[in-house]
């Protein structure tokens, strides 16, 4: 009996508490329904006077207009943007982040920048105010009021679409043009740092003078770009460039306006190296004659004169050209919606076809990024032991783990000493360069002493270390090295090709570096004001602390060695199979 009612008093005591966890969830539920319906008004009611522009000066006195957008995505999440205009060229667009908005208190990221801004909406004609906080720790106050839509840029009346496409058929009145084209000869004249070193100061104000007379109609902006693109090219030097503005890019890379095939010019010669139609005629190695009329070497001859290098150095241009045809024929030769093509088949027999464009997305196309990293690190090694040799291929002095990258190539070099590898073929080829410090380390596995990588600039910053002596590693390969390099050997590739070559450490082959001992950087990116063309200017010279070396050409190899046409189809890779044959007589 004792053990029934303790068991019912149990059963009891349990139905109480189970009533009064119903009770308590209901009520639980209850205030939380009730909590996020307020919530919700609440932040409905917020996102309601945040959603749209706001436009305001920006850094008063510099002819700077700020512009940010709000509007609710499809979960109703606070997603905005922000643009910067100086007078009428767009110098930033970019989203926002981290949106918050509590009791008219606003915060977000521009991620882009590394930018936080912090502020608040007040007044009855609604004004958001606060700071910008950049990454250096500095601020810039922010002051901008709500508009039905911005005064500056071509918006939409929808904050959701931002600016509107550009109209890539649009033409610029010839003053338009005129005054870009000043600004441009100007900026150029006020910040390069070797602007006469390549072109006499008389000679560049003459070509100056001719270029602005050849502006003498409204243009498209593809048309005034291709117009000016040569005269960019005369300053020489890879790092002052030319580009279509972002706007026009954003508008002509989802219409099909660009070339269906890739072709690489060789032994005067071009030839196609992909086919994109699905055309049967045209396959790998069909030589191609012309183009819309234009004879091949008259289209090549043109990609020359718009592509900016460093010197007299012409292997980069090729190279650009080689590397990524449809970029250079849409940039130096034009955009069309079709492609009449004359080209000699299998048989020999001369032949004429029309190709359709093609959208941007559909070529492959991502101009010299296609030989930057992406998440991988930009290395591969490899041992042939028949041969005691080791190949290193290194494609980019930039990786997004640069601290892996410099363990990878710890742990390379240990490997060739554990193996005893004897030979190691480093092929650079396509390398367009990256960061000096990665270079110098890889030189300290390659030299047997000490070496300093800079001369120049004589202000440090934040290079210092590379004016100092640096020492060679513990596991440094003191065997036999082969270089192979082309043109697309470019800025820190080129430096760091000077050291090798000034210290005598190891046989090159390949053909002349795009780069050399000495290189402008620094560069600032400028908008030209009416088109929104994009222009690089490089701003500090660069070099290596090297004597010798010919100024205005890349590093010579010491056996030149180019593809034939008929190792295109076969796929013969001509340099590295040259070395291995150098590595086979060396061991007999």
């Amino acid at each position: 009996m004792r053990i029934q009612s303790a068991g019912l008093i149990s059963e009891v005591v349990m139905k109480q508490n189970n009533d009064l966890s119903r009770q308590l969830l209901i009520l639980y539920c209850i205030a939380f329904v009730i909590c996020c319906t307020f919530t919700a008004l609440h932040c409905n009611e917020d996102t309601a006077g945040l959603t749209g522009y706001w436009e305001g000066e920006f850094m008063p006195g510099q002819g700077f207009t700020l512009v940010l957008s709000f509007y609710p995505d499809e979960n109703k999440e606070l997603q905005g943007s922000v643009f910067l205009f100086q007078n009428t060229a767009i110098l930033q667009n970019d989203p926002l982040s981290k949106i918050e908005l509590i009791h008219r208190e606003l915060t977000f990221r521009i991620e882009a920048k590394n930018t936080t801004f912090k502020g608040s909406i007040s007044g009855e004609k609604p004004k958001i105010a606060g700071h910008f906080l950049f990454p250096d720790g500095s601020e810039q106050p922010v002051s901008v009021n709500k508009v039905s839509k911005p005064s500056i840029g071509n918006f939409s009346p929808d904050p959701k679409t931002g600016l509107t496409a550009k109209d890539i058929y649009q033409k610029y009145p010839m003053r338009q043009l005129q005054e870009d084209f000043s600004f441009l000869y100007e900026q150029l004249k006020l910040l390069h740092p070797g602007l006469y070193d390549y072109v006499s100061r008389d000679e560049f104000s003459r070509i100056a003078d001719s270029t602005f007379n050849l502006i003498n109609r409204d243009m498209t902006e593809d048309e005034f770009f291709r117009l000016v693109a040569p005269f960019v090219a005369v300053v020489r030097c890879c790092h002052t460039t030319l580009e279509l503005s972002e706007d026009f890019e954003k508008a002509v890379k989802v219409k099909e306006l660009f070339i269906p095939f890739k072709l690489i010019f060789l032994q005067g010669k071009a030839f196609l190296a992909q086919n994109l139609t699905g055309y049967p005629d045209i396959v790998r190695g069909t030589e191609i004659l012309a183009i819309n009329g234009l004879p091949a070497t008259e289209i090549k001859k043109r990609m020359l004169a718009g592509i900016p290098s460093d010197g007299f150095n012409i292997t980069f241009k090729e190279f650009f050209i080689n590397d990524d045809f449809i970029l250079c024929y849409s940039r130096y030769i034009g955009f069309s919606e079709k492609y009449a093509v004359e080209y000699v088949n299998q048989n020999k027999q001369m032949k004429h076809i029309v190709l359709n464009g093609i959208a941007l997305k559909n070529s492959g196309v991502n101009g010299l990024n296609n030989n930057l990293p992406g998440h991988e690190l930009p290395v591969q090694f490899q041992v042939l032991d028949s041969l005691s040799t080791g190949i290193l291929t290194l494609k980019s002095f930039i990786a997004p783990d640069w601290q892996g990258l410099l363990e990878s190539f710890d742990n390379i070099f240990t490997t060739i000493k554990k193996e005893k590898v004897q030979n190691l073929i480093l092929d650079l080829r396509g390398n367009i360069g990256g960061h000096p410090f990665i270079a110098s380390q890889l030189l300290s596995y390659l030299l047997d002493t000490e070496f300093v990588y800079f001369a120049l600039p004589e202000e440090r910053g934040e290079f210092a270390p590379l004016y100092d002596p640096i020492s060679p590693q513990e596991n440094r390969f003191l065997g036999s090295l082969y270089v192979l390099t082309d043109g697309g050997c470019l800025s820190t590739t080129g430096h760091f090709l000077s050291l090798l070559k000034y210290y005598n450490r190891g046989i090159f082959v390949g053909e002349e570096t795009g780069g050399t001992f000495t290189c402008n950087d620094g560069s600032i990116q400028i908008t030209l004001p009416h088109t929104g063309i994009r222009t690089n200017i490089a701003r500090i010279t660069f070099a290596t602390a090297v004597q010798g070396l010919e100024k205005g050409h890349g590093i010579f190899p010491d056996f030149t060695i180019k593809s034939e046409p008929e190792q295109l189809n076969q796929k013969i890779d001509a340099e590295k199979q040259y070395v291995i044959e150098l590595i086979k007589k060396k061991n007999m």
